[in-house]
């Protein structure tokens, strides 16, 4: 794809990652690049009603502490915008750190000795084990998961799943302890549905007071008040640590000088690129004087 887009066999390439920036920038310079935010969101999506272990709120926290949040960003997210669940910083509704109460800012402070203070506390001064259900793209941040676990007595057990069989896990919440999603975050309904909503049914989390907070959401018709029942519904579900976020990537819409008519949209309603593409033409006397005609 990347050396589709070098050589103009393609125009256009709206999701290259942000470890090509410098490289497409020396390589082909006329290539114009825009960063922004992907609008989706790694988590670990924990069994927080079967988990014999990561039923206490406190130990679902302890273990969101036990990550230096900042480092894994830097390591496989291109310095992403940490704090982005439910709800994006794009988005109306959105609460950044600075706002959010000091419990639930503590969520971003790695902290391994308080992380181990928070285990003993609830019962596990030794540690314990848990199993991390994952298809095999996300093994580098399973890795990198369990090397901090490690480092405050929790023993990860990685357990590499088919697509198919992790979808099942996922609908039928097969899975022991934590299984490996990514969640949209740029339409806060769907992103508190995608969380709440689709899984009340299998008990994944207690139907209050998040069934409540979710039918209130759905159900104001006043733009203003709903996102403000946004706003609090997304606290609510970050300090119940139910999911456990990774940053939002930013990443790379690329095109060629010759594209006109556009002007760096990503969609022209929900996921919907047609409106936008029809218009668009190719400058095709530009791309020949480029070297990239045909």
């Amino acid at each position: 794809m990347l050396s589709a887009l070098r050589t103009g066999k393609i125009d256009w390439s709206p999701n290259i990652p942000m470890q090509d920036q410098q490289t497409l920038a020396q390589n082909v310079p006329a290539l114009i690049q825009d960063k922004y935010l992907s609008g989706k969101v790694d988590l670990w999506r924990i069994n927080r009603q079967g988990s014999k272990t990561l039923n206490q709120k406190s130990v679902r926290q302890a273990l969101m502490i036990g990550l230096d949040l900042n480092a894994i960003s830097k390591l496989l997210y291109s310095n992403g915008e940490i704090v982005s669940w439910p709800i994006g910083p794009q988005v109306p509704g959105y609460t950044p750190l600075a706002q959010l109460p000091a419990a639930d800012q503590a969520l971003f402070t790695y902290d391994p000795a308080k992380a181990k203070q928070m285990l003993s506390d609830a019962g596990y001064p030794n540690g314990f084990s848990v199993e991390l259900d994952l298809t095999a793209p996300y093994v580098d941040l399973a890795n990198a998961c369990a090397d901090y676990w490690s480092k405050i007595n929790v023993t990860s057990n990685i357990k590499i799943l088919d697509p198919t069989t992790a979808t099942s896990y996922r609908d039928q919440v097969l899975y022991p302890d934590m299984l490996y999603t990514n969640y949209s975050v740029v339409n806060p309904l769907v992103s508190l549905h995608l969380a709440a909503g689709n899984v009340l049914a299998t008990n994944y989390l207690t139907t209050e007071p998040f069934q409540t907070e979710y039918d209130a959401c759905s159900q104001e018709m006043d733009p203003v008040k709903r996102t403000a029942l946004e706003k609090q519904m997304a606290i609510d579900f970050l300090d119940d640590c139910g999911m456990i976020p990774f940053a939002q990537p930013y990443v790379l819409n690329c095109y060629w000088p010759w594209m006109k008519n556009y002007y760096n949209e990503l969609d022209a309603g929900y996921y919907n690129q047609m409106p936008m593409i029809k218009t668009m033409w190719i400058d095709q006397t530009l791309k020949k004087s480029m070297g990239k005609g045909g």
